[in-house]
């Protein structure tokens, strides 16, 4: 492990990466933090608040702490039926599948696998596990398009429509169009209005071979509390400067990478002053992590033995979130960074 004035070089370059790879996306609806997530994950902050807008209703239980989740039980889909669990997490684990991504969010459903399936999930989808007991199957991955791309070349592979190689060459290519339905998602100010053919198309399939009754049982017997987009939406989107451009050269975690996209930019990572932990020293950033200032004054001064630990405790909304601040990002070495190209694109049947 290579170290420059004893700074593991790795780990900065693995900072600076979560920075550039966290930032959120430019032209996407902000959200007011109205559950006070103190998270450093701001991707994962928006997510939650994207989830909620989406399916309209906030998370079941959740824990506003550094490093902690929110959780959906049972949220419902575009076809009616249901999911087993939504889960965002702030976490930042990086993945290279089909290109540098960071993962943090995972969707479960019941589905039925054949054993030779289950032998060869790991070789298909990296993100996914499967429970061989409850026969829940979960896939993660940084969006919900994604995951059920994910389902759905699982299941074509176990119903044998194609073979393993046809099911890694499936999702690399079909992952830009769901990205593109993606992006619209996130820019709109009526994120369940948004026609996304593709994912619905998918998402009917892998339905078709899911088993959702007790999902579905369990989710007549649940209240819960609605949200509209309107109530914990900003009026303003993502519109920050790019920052630092990534060029060629490094090594990060044991992967060799070709290009990371120009218009990614740093943004910083909403963190409460009176509960932030220490973090190792980075060689690349030349100032300290800014406070954030839109957290409530009643948080300010706790300590963490002070902070509420009840994952169901609603606490004082924050004004609004603001991650638009800017952290100094210094890097004299140039990086390099690749990731794989794709270039041909098998369409699935009923596309």
């Amino acid at each position: 492990m290579e170290k420059f004035d004893s700074v593991d070089v790795d780990l900065a370059l693995s900072e600076l990466l979560r920075d550039k790879l966290g930032a959120l996306t430019i032209g996407s609806i902000e959200f007011n933090n109205t559950l006070n997530l103190q998270w450093q994950n701001i991707q994962a902050v928006q997510k939650v608040y994207q989830i909620s807008a989406t399916i309209g209703r906030l998370p079941d239980l959740y824990d506003s702490q550094v490093g902690g989740q929110a959780i959906w039980l049972y949220p419902k889909s575009k076809t009616g039926k249901f999911y087993d669990e939504f889960l965002v997490k702030d976490v930042s684990h990086f993945h290279t599948r089909p290109e540098l991504h960071l993962v943090y969010f995972t969707v479960t459903i019941t589905m039925p696998l054949k054993v030779s399936t289950r032998d060869k999930l790991v070789h298909v989808i990296e993100t996914s596990t499967y429970n061989r007991i409850s026969q829940q199957l979960s896939v993660s991955c940084h969006f919900l398009g994604a995951i059920i791309l994910g389902f759905y070349v699982i299941a074509r592979l176990d119903s044998g429509e194609i073979s393993l190689e046809e099911a890694r060459s499936s999702y690399a290519s079909m992952i830009p169009l769901l990205s593109a339905e993606n992006e619209k998602i996130e820019s709109n100010t009526d994120m369940k209005s948004v026609p996304t053919p593709i994912t619905d198309t998918l998402e009917k399939y892998v339905f078709d071979k899911t088993n959702t009754k007790l999902s579905s049982l369990l989710s007549e017997r649940r209240s819960v509390k609605t949200v509209t987009q309107a109530q914990i939406m900003m009026t303003t989107s993502v519109d920050r400067p790019v920052d630092a451009t990534l060029s060629t050269g490094a090594r990060i975690e044991g992967f060799t990478t070709s290009s990371l996209p120009v218009n990614i930019s740093s943004g910083p990572r909403p963190i409460d002053a009176a509960i932030s932990a220490p973090r190792p020293p980075v060689v690349s950033i030349s100032a300290p992590r800014p406070v954030n200032a839109a957290l409530s004054s009643s948080a300010q001064g706790m300590t963490l033995s002070e902070q509420p630990s009840n994952l169901r405790m609603v606490r004082p909304a924050s004004a609004a979130y603001q991650p638009s601040n800017q952290r100094t990002v210094r890097f004299d070495d140039q990086v390099t960074i690749s990731r794989p190209m794709v270039t041909t694109m098998p369409i699935p049947p009923g596309l």
